[in-house]
């Protein structure tokens, strides 16, 4: 093999052309050849499957009457009828119990004594290359209960004889269409050969360093396309020669910054783990040690300590897995017609504990009978606003926040135009700096104000960004002209023609 290999590369392009066409067509012709001989294998032993079942069918019901009563005249008789068939040769009548009953024998094929019994409705039985006989089993029932089997022997001489014929038939026109092929493939040949040729001396030249040569057209076929997308590669080739090291300092660039963004948020998530994890433990084995000795007071303070601590905790971990859901394409979202409005009534009651304990002022317009109905998913959207007003009331030592709804038509990140509803919420908070604006929603970005003030994970707003998003809406923040804070706003869609699980 290794050597036919070692000859075949080392044969000229003329000669490997002209060997894959006679290749090419040798193997297509013996295909073609077999799948024809083959189907005529396969007609004409189903045709006599399909007239044995009818003869054996018509038969079976004939003597089923005359079996079950032990007439072995009338069955002889009917078996008779058989001759008129030349291809059947032999028939055995068996009895219930598998002993020979009677038999028809035109020329004897094999003793009905040393059929071998089968399960199958049919066998091909051979003794040399070809099969010679189709062995047919048939079921004698008389009302409804089997009697016996009839056994047929056909011959499958014509269909052997066919076979040959076809077999014959198909080396002619094989070596025929082997010797067209031959001819053929030497006239185009040539006109292959030489352009591909040409490429090569080209592509000798661009190897040594020179980029300014170009291949001549020498056909309009697609080898001629294949010189002009050669040539087009040259070009593309000085383009790329010169832009290289551009191209190279800025993805570097790029790459040290996702490494940089990366290495900061892992450092703070650690960070954000371990101080929960850390203050757990450490108020759990006050607790556990010291349990008698501390005072009652004391023990509710520190199992308070604990509860605070697993609750950060358990909410770290549960946008974790909500930004896991949603990058896996996994989250489900239930849309139906709910009213914003009384939805942000609920997100205020939730929180209120939190901007009371801070002493901040929360506004929120009250409407009175107007509803802002739309189609979105209630927990989702309700999750965006508690984590907007948590960061709000988080990033604002003191002043107000306020909150409000109305109707709008805005255009999403996909370009498509919608009429829906925009919910803003104004802190005067520490503001975010201008050219991070647009990277404020991206996962594992962090505002530079955030991370030496308040604190957090950067994760809330990239979770905030893909449910928004998978209700085909928008969300952005922006820093309150000529006072401090910052506004936080999403609109969505008043309705969703797609429910189903989306990514961002």
């Amino acid at each position: 093999m290794k050597l036919f290999l070692d000859i075949i590369n080392h044969l000229s392009i003329k000669r490997k052309l002209m060997m894959l066409s006679m290749v090419t067509s040798t193997i297509a012709v013996l295909i073609t050849c077999t799948g024809f001989v083959l189907f005529e294998i396969v007609e004409e032993r189903t045709d006599m499957i399909d007239e044995m079942t009818l003869v054996g069918k018509i038969l079976a019901e004939e003597i089923s009457s005359a079996l079950a009563y032990n007439e072995r005249d009338v069955i002889d008789e009917s078996l008779s009828a058989l001759k008129v068939r030349d291809s059947i040769l032999q028939a055995c009548v068996f009895d219930i119990n598998g002993n020979e009953f009677t038999k028809f024998v035109r020329v004897k094929s094999l003793d009905c004594k040393e059929i071998p019994k089968i399960n199958k409705k049919y066998i091909f039985y051979s003794n040399g290359i070809l099969d010679k006989h189709l062995i047919f089993v048939t079921d004698i029932k008389h009302e409804g209960i089997k009697r016996g089997s009839l056994y047929t022997f056909t011959s499958l001489q014509k269909i052997n004889d066919k076979v040959i014929m076809s077999l014959y038939n198909s080396g002619v026109l094989f070596i025929i269409i082997i010797g067209i092929s031959y001819v053929i493939s030497r006239i185009l040949q040539r006109n292959i050969s030489e352009p591909i040729m040409h490429l090569a001396d080209i592509s000798y030249a661009v190897r040594s360093g020179d980029y300014d040569i170009r291949a001549n057209h020498i056909s309009q076929d697609e080898l001629g396309e294949l010189t002009e997308a050669f040539n087009g590669m040259l070009n593309e080739i000085q383009d790329s020669k010169i832009n290289l090291e551009k191209k190279v300092k800025k993805r570097t660039a790029d790459m040290e910054k996702a490494m940089k963004v990366k290495s900061d948020f892992l450092s703070n998530m650690s960070h954000e783990i371990r101080t929960p994890i850390h203050g757990i433990m450490n108020y759990a084995e006050f607790l556990a040690h010291d349990w008698k000795k501390l005072a009652e007071e004391k023990r509710f303070d520190f199992v308070k300590k604990l509860y605070t601590n697993s609750d950060r905790l358990l909410s770290l971990i549960n946008n974790l897995l909500d930004l896991s859901k949603l990058d896996a394409n996994k989250m489900d979202f239930h849309f139906k017609e709910c009213d914003l409005g009384e939805l942000l009534k609920n997100a205020i009651e939730e929180v209120e504990p939190l901007y009371i304990a801070k002493n901040l002022e929360l506004n929120f317009n009250d409407y009175g009978k107007l509803k802002f109905i739309a189609s979105f998913d209630k927990e989702r959207i309700l999750q965006v606003i508690r984590n907007l007003f948590s960061n709000a009331i988080k990033f604002t030592k003191d002043g107000t926040i306020s909150a409000d709804i109305k109707f709008t038509e805005f255009t999403n990140s996909q370009g498509s135009t919608h009429k829906g509803l925009v919910l803003s919420i104004k802190d005067e908070g520490l503001g975010i700096p201008e050219k991070e604006l647009k990277y404020i929603f991206d996962k594992f970005n962090q505002s530079t104000h955030t991370r030496t003030g308040a604190g957090g994970t950067g994760l809330g707003l990239a979770i905030c960004k893909d449910i928004i998003s998978a209700h085909h809406g928008i969300l952005w923040a922006e820093n309150n002209k000529d006072e401090k804070g910052a506004t936080f706003s999403f609109a969505i869609p008043l309705t969703q023609k797609k429910r189903k699980k989306m990514k961002s």
